[in-house]
């Protein structure tokens, strides 16, 4: 079994890195559960990993380079070669504004696998990327794009997962639709404050409320701006 594994590695060249984006303010937030995810994603795409090493370099990263009572995003990027990419910028997560969605027009695929994963791969956030720049009018900062699969379930957006409100109740999009585990997802669910299920663009566009989250910026309130 080894032998095989081995083989299939040395004959592996993935031309993506893996991503966490994680907010500081004088400490991590949610370190664990994104050294945890950053772990579980290397072991299951094959990429030689040493968590402890990436745990004590962004520490390290974290006491040189960034000023207590400043709120930051930072972002590690890990190849398959083991190099390892760390960058912050300052932010501003405070009485966020309400984002407007936009339906995006061209489908993803939600038998792709990796969409689960946080990955710079062409075919997921490297799709959202693409497809950000072709649609959205980068003048109007408070707008992203909304994706769909092509049983017209919606995903995610470029950044965050999705909350819809329906009868009351919360729901985010199923991993299987095409979503990304995203770590401030995994702990509503885990609390019981969201469930679980596919979300029918028709159930979007028909939802009492809408939210956009991740474990940087919070809760964020949106609202649907442009559909198909």
């Amino acid at each position: 079994m080894l032998t095989k594994i081995n083989f299939i590695k040395q004959a592996y060249n993935p031309n993506f890195k893996l991503i966490e984006t994680i907010f500081f303010h004088n400490k991590f937030t949610f370190l664990n559960e994104h050294l945890a995810r950053l772990e579980e994603s290397s072991r299951r795409l094959f990429f030689d990993i040493n968590i402890d090493n990436i745990s004590q370099q962004l520490l390290d990263y974290a006491n040189s380079k960034l000023e207590p009572n400043k709120r930051y995003k930072v972002r590690l990027e890990y190849d398959y070669y083991g190099e390892l990419i760390i960058e912050h910028i300052i932010i501003n997560n405070y009485n966020q504004e309400k984002i407007g969605l936009i339906i995006c027009l061209e489908n993803i695929n939600s038998q792709n696998q990796l969409l689960r994963y946080k990955t710079t791969h062409h075919s997921t956030r490297g799709f959202y990327t693409k497809m950000s720049n072709k649609y959205l009018n980068y003048t109007d900062q408070k707008c992203e794009l909304i994706f769909v699969n092509e049983k017209n379930n919606i995903t995610e957006t470029r950044f965050h997962n999705v909350i819809v409100e329906i009868d009351g109740k919360k729901y985010t999009p199923r991993l299987e639709d095409g979503a990304l585990d995203g770590i401030y997802r995994k702990i509503m669910i885990e609390s019981k404050e969201i469930f679980v299920k596919s979300i029918s663009l028709e159930e979007f566009e028909n939802a009492s409320a809408i939210y956009i989250i991740n474990s940087v910026r919070g809760i964020i309130p949106a609202f649907l701006k442009g559909t198909r």
